[in-house]
């Protein structure tokens, strides 16, 4: 099958006059984005950033000025673009230019390409043209081996944590699953995000280092495409998840570790049939279902309803 690519933002275009530090562009959402372009006359794919994100940049610049040691750019820099990449605040197929990134914030280039080459090699931008990075788009293919290594490795760490697993600790985890609840029914989505993070690193925790660095990858990786797709249906997307998230707590409380591990490898191919449905419904995950024969004993999930036509 060829390559799909899921693009979910438009590429951006902008006339710049000279000395113009920035304009704002509108998306097919309609949310206002912050553009930065070199300052001279041309039409540009430029660094695209919402506004929320810009005003970030503002603060970061501020932070970046007080640091005693300009080593500490670097951790401070790639923390920012990162969470801009996770949250959608910079969208797929946004360009980033090292120049102008260096200029904004009073660093030079160094710093900036270092940061740049972190991302790179966590698989959240591609090298582009001019000395120019793109923060990457979305692939079928991509998601269905990222959430398939996700199975895999998220299985073995919780296998490594609920050994020790407390009856106190099982209770946290059905309170985290009940302020998810909350979250959901008042739209507060950054909230949610948040502490189904802080749900999901609870049943990892107990993992090696090393095992916890690649889980960790992979989550983060997914983050943004479940964002992308709750962003098109916000009033059912968290509410999916709920009953799954709920099913692994009580295994968990009835002490039936095998069933939960099993339930939580269901929960994470559930959540990539759900994407897929929404992002590349003609795609197959051949990888996700390989993955979940091998850790569930239940056998494979049924086909989500709108990957039916082509799962067969």
């Amino acid at each position: 099958m060829s390559r799909k690519c899921i693009q979910s933002w438009p590429t951006v275009y902008t006339t710049v006059r000279r000395g113009a530090r920035g304009i704002r562009a509108s998306t097919r959402a309609g949310r206002a984005l912050r553009t930065i372009c070199r300052p001279r006359l041309c039409t540009l794919r430029c660094v695209t950033l919402h506004a929320d994100a810009d005003r970030a940049l503002d603060v970061l610049e501020g932070q970046l000025r007080e640091l005693p040691e300009r080593r500490g750019v670097i951790p401070l820099l790639h923390s920012f673009l990162r969470d801009c990449i996770l949250d959608g605040r910079m969208p797929p197929g946004a360009t980033i230019s090292q120049l102008d990134l260096a200029r904004r914030l009073g660093v030079s280039r160094t710093p900036v390409r270092e940061v740049l080459r972190m991302l790179e090699e966590e698989g959240f931008i591609e090298a582009a043209t001019n000395r120019r990075s793109r923060v990457a788009g979305f692939a079928a293919e991509q998601l269905d081996s990222d959430y398939a290594s996700r199975i895999l490795l998220e299985s073995l760490a919780f296998d490594l944590t609920v050994r020790d697993l407390s009856p106190r600790d099982a209770a946290s985890l059905l309170d985290l699953n009940n302020e998810m609840r909350k979250n959901a029914q008042n739209d507060r989505i950054d909230q949610w995000f948040s502490i189904h993070a802080g749900f999901h690193e609870r049943l990892t925790c107990g993992a090696n280092p090393t095992v916890l660095k690649q889980v960790r990858t992979y989550r983060d990786r997914s983050i943004r495409y479940i964002r992308t797709v709750q962003a098109t249906s916000p009033g059912t997307w968290m509410t999916d998840g709920e009953s799954e998230h709920s099913a692994i707590v009580e295994a968990l409380m009835d002490g039936d570790r095998a069933l939960a591990r099993t339930t939580l490898a269901e929960h994470l191919a559930s959540t990539a049939y759900r994407v897929l449905s929404h992002l590349a419904a003609d795609y197959d995950p051949v990888a996700v279902k390989g993955a979940l024969s091998l850790v569930s004993d239940r056998g494979p999930l049924p086909d989500h309803p709108e990957l039916g036509r082509q799962v067969g």
